[in-house]
């Protein structure tokens, strides 16, 4: 006697009619039994099948598929507490500030680390643990400026970790008297010497590669706090650029990829989408980033929540978007995150699904300048917002630019964040 039968749902092609479905069941063996009544709308039956018969069944040229009559349930609530590190975080926030400094310049007291909400810290602590190392990344915004306590703080780390700034703002001719290099269309600086005058690429370019470690946890704040970081300087002191300046920069980071060992290009900029993709010139350029084996990471954009808000370049298929989630200061715990209002959204007007990604954007805190006791010579964003920003190192800011690790709009180009 056969082993006892398992229900299965076996299809053929329509040409076949019901009549010759159920001859073909019952010549399988005297066992095969109807189940349930012959399903026309997918061309298939579900019948109890001797187990040992299932092989013959599955041979016959006339039979498309056997599959297992499988169980379904109801979708309910995931069994999850909301938690995706084991790290003690205080949910909700207690209102402690944002970051606070230490006696250690290597160390801060941080509410928000970001390398833990994105499981950054994981990587890291892997053995070896995945840290960007000698990783080129490219940074295509205002420039870096770094702040002299951690100049002091990480000298040996920014001699080896900072590979300059590439400046092509106008026509990229270096300040009188700056001690940069002049080059043919374009000025070069070293840590030193590197200029931010607006704050974003610097506040990007720490959430890429900040080697502070948050005083609870030990985590790095940085994603990739081992990478090297090209400032490539392409938005001027009110955070617009042009395509012209943003080009010629990429056109310098594919150039030049090899001697700074650049796989990772980062765009924390856009611009309202006026053609096809494939005609913007901006796109072709960073197509031709990713045609000579560069991996470009963008920002969605700030123009949500409507459809096909998607902005240039992260409307380009070739590239990785990033969209943002609200993350309210609880890192490690995405129980109360939520998608964020003004993050754009697609399609795009080419018709792809974007973003390709979401991460945390919203509190993130990293480098940008806050002169204490003069604030003309802080940092733009600092002055526009003096609530914001944190000592004289740190700045809390949202938007999707963090998430790309701004927002350059037609005809003159803008920051948004």
């Amino acid at each position: 006697m056969g082993e006892m039968p398992d229900t299965v749902y076996v299809s053929v092609p329509r040409s076949l009619c019901l009549k010759t479905r159920t001859l073909t069941l019952i010549i399988v063996g005297t066992m095969a039994q109807l189940y349930k009544a012959q399903d026309v709308l997918i061309d298939a039956v579900a019948a109890d099948i001797p187990a040992d018969q299932m092989d013959q069944l599955a041979a016959d040229p006339e039979i498309r598929s056997v599959v297992r009559n499988k169980g379904v349930k109801s979708s309910n609530e995931p069994l999850w507490d909301g938690w995706a590190t084991n790290y003690p975080i205080t949910v909700p926030h207690d209102g402690s500030p944002d970051a606070q400094p230490t006696t250690d310049d290597t160390i801060w007291d941080m509410v928000n680390p970001i390398s833990i909400d994105v499981g950054a810290d994981v990587v890291h602590s892997q053995q070896p643990g995945i840290t960007g190392k000698d990783v080129g990344v490219a940074v295509l915004d205002s420039g870096v400026f770094i702040e002299p306590k951690i100049k002091t703080a990480f000298d040996a780390h920014l001699t080896n970790k900072f590979s300059g700034q590439v400046d092509f703002v106008g026509d990229g001719t270096c300040p009188p008297g700056s001690g940069m290099d002049q080059y043919t269309g374009y000025c070069y600086s070293n840590k030193n010497t590197s200029y931010d005058g607006f704050g974003h690429g610097s506040h990007i370019a720490g959430i890429i590669w900040n080697k502070i470690q948050d005083q609870d946890t030990g985590v790095y704040l940085g994603i990739a706090p081992d990478a090297k970081i090209l400032s490539v300087r392409v938005l001027g002191l009110d955070g617009t650029g042009t395509y012209a300046d943003v080009i010629e920069g990429i056109q310098y980071v594919v150039a030049n990829k090899y001697t700074y060992n650049i796989r990772v290009m980062n765009m924390s900029l856009s611009a309202y989408a006026t053609t096809p993709y494939f005609e913007d010139p901006l796109n072709r350029a960073v197509e031709a980033a990713w045609a000579n084996d560069i991996v470009v990471v963008v920002a969605a954009g700030n123009t949500g929540p409507g459809s096909e808000t998607i902005t240039v370049p992260g409307n380009d298929p070739y590239v990785i978007t990033v969209g943002a989630v609200g993350n309210p200061r609880t890192p490690g715990y995405w129980g109360d995150d939520y998608l964020t209002g003004w993050t754009a959204t697609g399609p795009t007007w080419d018709g792809f699904a974007k973003p390709d990604v979401l991460a945390p954007g919203t509190y993130a805190t990293s480098f940008m300048y806050n002169d204490p006791n003069n604030m003309s010579q802080s940092d733009v964003l600092v002055q526009q917002h003096p609530d914001n920003a944190v000592a004289s190192t740190m700045f809390r800011m949202s938007g999707t630019s963090p998430v790309s690790y701004t927002h350059l709009t037609l005809p003159t180009s803008c920051v948004q964040w």
